[in-house]
């Protein structure tokens, strides 16, 4: 991974402490602070110290934060309860403008967050556009000091911002990756497009097609609106349309491949359309030394089918989940195909922690997911910001 200044390591905690983001910002930030904390004094002492940690640690990293005092106004105002009223939904309508172009930083007892976590999603996020970042708040976030939580909180907070904190050192095979999925829940569907990821693992638009789904098919209009919005992106970032396109379905893919082709045809760019089962019953280690032992990033390959172990996992838990991987096409080989799989795993870039899944899955499950539940605006103007991590 490649950080600010060109620095590139495979720790990501390295390579912020040590230069920062790939991309310093100012970013907006407003502070929502739960009335139950700055009612007591000792409470909004240890938040206030809190805050004022995050700023520095953000400034170190590359990223200003410009504190909007608007929300001020509003201490003293709230109910002590305010976080915990049945009729919450009703109170926050009054308060949104507050907070109107910032990402706002909700701060609250862990138990109000579990609260009212979906109720200002679906207000804020759903309803207004506003980006939120949550932290339930303990006196231990101020006196362990740990700097891996505040980067995660950080992180949390750039992602919502449309901030890049790091870039892949060396380019994938493909240039430009599209993740999709369908969102099922209570008889809705709703399918969903991550970002465009460029090949750099760059991520370059996200977007929840607003179109409800027949079972688990995405329909061919549909994807049609998915190229088109994918290609402009990518060419307004590269300053050319990409020259391979590969799809990454979250599952069984059930589209019409034939269509997909003949569109793709007409802008002369080729593609390959991968299947990603997250969950494939399957175990993989490798007999090395007389014993059985699981290693990050050894695949097994048959035909267009291979099975990749994308974490080490701890002795404790043996071997790791792996990823199918089904390519339905065949322009690029298994390996290519594999490897740029493997390398969009680091590219979680809202979290300390590196997943199993490519952020084209992961990122496209949540993002139909947060649709389908009203919890992102159906035409939010954020096209580089992760409402949903």
């Amino acid at each position: 991974m490649e950080f600010g200044q060109g620095y590139k390591t495979n720790e990501i905690y390295r390579g912020l402490k040590q230069s920062g983001v790939y991309e310093p910002s100012n970013v907006a930030v407003s502070y929502f602070v739960d009335p139950e904390l700055n009612y007591d004094p000792q409470k909004r002492k240890e938040v206030g110290c809190f805050v004022k940690k995050l700023e520095s640690m953000s400034e170190a990293l590359g990223v200003k934060l410009n504190i909007s005092d608007q929300p001020r106004q509003l201490y003293g105002q709230l109910p002590k309860d305010f976080f915990k009223q049945d009729n919450l939904s009703y109170h926050l309508k009054s308060i949104t403008d507050q907070f109107r172009g910032t990402v706002v930083v909700v701060i609250g007892t862990e138990e109000n967050i579990d609260r009212a976590y979906v109720t200002i999603k679906k207000e804020f996020g759903g309803k207004e556009d506003l980006m939120t970042q949550f932290v339930g708040f303990t006196s231990s976030l101020v006196t362990e000091n740990n700097i891996f939580h505040y980067y995660n909180i950080l992180l949390g907070i750039y992602a919502k911002a449309g901030v890049q904190p790091w870039i892949l050192a060396s380019p994938m095979h493909s240039d430009c990756f599209i993740g999709l999925d369908v969102s099922h829940e209570h008889g809705k569907h709703a399918s969903g497009i991550i970002q465009v990821i460029g090949r750099d693992g760059k991520i370059i638009k996200q977007k929840s097609v607003a179109t409800a789904e027949a079972g688990e098919t995405i329909a061919n209009s549909t994807m049609e609106e998915i190229v088109n919005e994918s290609i402009y992106s990518y060419e307004q970032i590269y300053g050319a349309k990409p020259r391979h396109i590969t799809f990454h379905r979250d599952g069984i893919c059930r589209e019409d491949l034939d269509f997909l082709q003949a569109y793709l045809r007409s802008f002369q760019i080729p593609f390959d359309f991968v299947e990603i089962i997250k969950k494939p019953r399957r175990r993989m280690a490798i007999y090395s030394n007389k014993k059985w032992v699981t290693k990050q990033g050894i695949y097994y390959s048959k035909g267009n089918t291979a099975y990749l172990c994308a974490t080490d996992p701890r002795e404790s838990v043996g071997m790791a989940q792996l990823v199918k991987i089904v390519q339905k096409t065949n322009g690029l080989s298994v390996h290519e195909i594999v490897s740029d799989v493997y390398k969009l795993s680091f590219m979680h870039i809202h979290s300390m922690l590196k997943t199993r899944l490519p952020i084209t899955i992961h990122y496209s499950d949540l993002s139909s997911t947060f649709h389908n539940r009203g919890l992102i605006h159906p035409r939010s103007q954020h096209e580089r910001a992760l409402p949903f991590v």
